[in-house]
């Protein structure tokens, strides 16, 4: 397995891949009217695209056997409150194809962002995680993060409860 930066070239895949591990993780529990709502949002190709060129965002492929099977997109910029001034990354997404769990790919990408956070001299990486996600925040426990507090994530017109998880890089 390889993990790479992704390119122009990669919008439209980038988009699917969203698109089909957010829908399989969250369908079940939201609403067909905000689903769709969001993951238009959040996974068109123009959505994407606007976040791939965005100076402070880094999309990272991971590829087995030349196959896309997961990515992680963070941001160099955005702070929560409690953490404004620090030297943070954000890992906003990290998503992988359901056939794909449990192979350790979430694992690299996670070593892989923090490898970007120290090389772009960052101390604390930070996430947001939907509360009613427990296999999510298991994962990220079983690698430091701690909960430090908590926001609103809007998902069409619901207000979901994220809880912020940290931890030093």
């Amino acid at each position: 397995m390889i993990i790479r930066a992704a390119t122009a070239d990669d919008v439209a895949l980038l988009a699917r891949i969203g698109e089909e591990t957010f829908r399989a993780a969250f369908a079940s529990y939201n609403s067909p009217d905000n689903l769709e709502s969001y993951i238009e949002k959040a996974y068109s190709e123009a959505a994407v695209a606007k976040h791939l060129f965005a100076e402070q965002m880094i999309y990272r492929i991971a590829e087995d056997e030349g196959a896309a099977v997961a990515f992680a997109r963070y941001d160099l910029k955005h702070q929560p409150p409690h953490l404004e001034g620090k030297a943070t990354i954000e890992l906003c997404q990290i998503y992988v194809l359901t056939s794909e769990i449990g192979k350790g790919i979430g694992g690299k990408l996670l070593e892989d962002g923090f490898e970007l956070g120290r090389t772009n001299d960052k101390n604390i990486i930070w996430l947001g995680v939907w509360e009613n996600n427990p296999k999510a925040i298991r994962f990220y426990e079983r690698w430091g993060f701690q909960t430090t507090s908590s926001h609103t994530f809007m998902l069409g017109d619901e207000a979901q409860r994220d809880l912020i998880m940290e931890r030093a890089i």
